[in-house]
């Protein structure tokens, strides 16, 4: 593949992800951004601590930190310290978070149909499909570069 073919994917798939950022902050009826709807999204599995979240997010503490500040000022989740270290502090989320949760995640529905609905089933598929070995090939990378201590 040329080089100018890479740059040409980047700026597509970069110009797709600032599209739905600007659809999700119109057409999303919510104080809720999309990061923080990940979150809640994640929580409501299970509770989870901060290190945990933004491993499973892919960002940094600090953002969970935030995310998470602002999602338990507005009532959408709560913190609750372990029983058997009090130094560990999960985040939970509440029946406030549950509601807008489902709301949104309606609203995210039809957004993304609006991006996506025109493609076919194998479209979405073979997208997935690359999507998630390009995810795969960066883990490999970066655990080859930065193997990860087990606790």
């Amino acid at each position: 593949m040329a080089r100018k073919d890479l740059v040409q994917l980047e700026t597509a798939f970069r110009k797709i992800l600032k599209s739905i950022t600007i659809a999700w902050s119109k057409q999303v009826d919510s104080t809720i951004n999309r990061s923080q709807f990940y979150v809640l999204e994640r929580l409501a599995k299970c509770p989870h601590n901060i290190s945990t979240l933004a491993e499973a997010l892919h960002i940094t503490s600090g953002a969970v930190t935030g995310i998470s500040d602002k999602l338990v000022d507005e009532g959408y989740a709560s913190r609750r310290r372990a029983e058997n270290d009090r130094r560990v502090v999960f985040l939970e989320i509440t029946d406030k978070g549950h509601e807008i949760l489902a709301q949104l995640s309606n609203q995210r529905k039809e957004l993304y149909e609006n991006f996506f609905g025109g493609l076919t089933d194998t479209d979405v598929k073979a997208l997935t499909r690359i999507f998630e070995q390009i995810l795969d090939s960066q883990d490999a990378a970066n655990n080859e570069v930065e193997p990860k201590v087990k606790a």
